[in-house]
């Protein structure tokens, strides 16, 4: 007989399912290190300290938090040293680094001023003045722009300054000095520079007084005294020939 036949398979298990579920945990405190702040810049001599826009001329106004930088600047006529940096940084140990400071700047001694001095004989810091004086027989001469009192400018040069011409003599009793000359530059005469003052112009009032005078018969130019009786030989004409 034919065998029999094979028993069918078994039935596959049942699939799982797998169910997730939230569990609430209470929070738990993060252990980060705490914030290091830097205490508070104080801005250089003569300069200042800007933080976050905005510039103190004393110091920033808070502490300030590390990594964060502040930036130096001077005033006028004053700049920056080498050492150090321009923009400090506030550093995870909770100090600054190393900043710059402002120093002042300078002008080489003013050049020598001939037939004159210089009160000031060395460097001359900006923003500040020299004087210039002209030795006996020369006087100031201020020419285009000059002026006596030349300023030391933050580039390391001088405003424009005086120069020392020769004095020229008085025109009355002049002194015997060797280099006191006139006016230099000067080709005119004398009559020409110092012309003698213009006459007075007799009126038409004392015209016409002195016509009548002419006009009077007998009337001699001239009165004689008690020293010349004689009177001179011109004579008015008399019109009255019994006269």
């Amino acid at each position: 007989p034919p065998p029999p036949p094979p028993p069918p398979p078994p039935p596959p298990p049942p699939k799982k399912e797998t169910i997730w579920t939230t569990t609430s945990i209470p929070d738990q405190p993060l252990d980060l290190p705490p914030i290091v702040r830097c205490p508070a810049y104080v801005a250089p001599a003569h300069g200042a300290v800007w933080w976050r826009g905005r510039g103190h001329r004393i110091s920033t106004p808070s502490s300030v938090p590390e990594r964060e930088q502040v930036e130096l600047t001077c005033d006028t006529n004053y700049r920056l040293t080498d050492r150090g940096s321009r923009w400090p940084e506030c550093l995870h140990e909770g100090w600054w680094d190393h900043g710059k400071t402002c120093e002042p700047l300078f002008c080489d001694p003013y050049p020598n001023l001939a037939h004159g001095s210089v009160d000031v004989c060395e460097k001359v810091q900006a923003g500040t003045h020299v004087t210039l004086t002209c030795a006996q027989g020369f006087r100031i001469h201020l020419g285009l722009g000059g002026s006596r009192y030349p300023m030391c400018l933050a580039d390391g040069t001088y405003t424009p300054g005086a120069t020392c011409i020769l004095q020229p003599c008085p025109k009355v009793n002049k002194t015997p000095f060797e280099e006191c000359s006139d006016e230099p530059g000067s080709d005119e005469p004398e009559e020409k520079r110092n012309p003698e003052p213009p006459l007075p112009k007799p009126s038409r009032k004392q015209i016409k007084e002195w016509e009548g005078e002419l006009d009077r018969h007998g009337v001699f130019d001239y009165t004689p005294n008690v020293f010349d009786t004689e009177p001179r030989p011109y004579q008015i004409p008399s019109s009255d020939p019994g006269k």
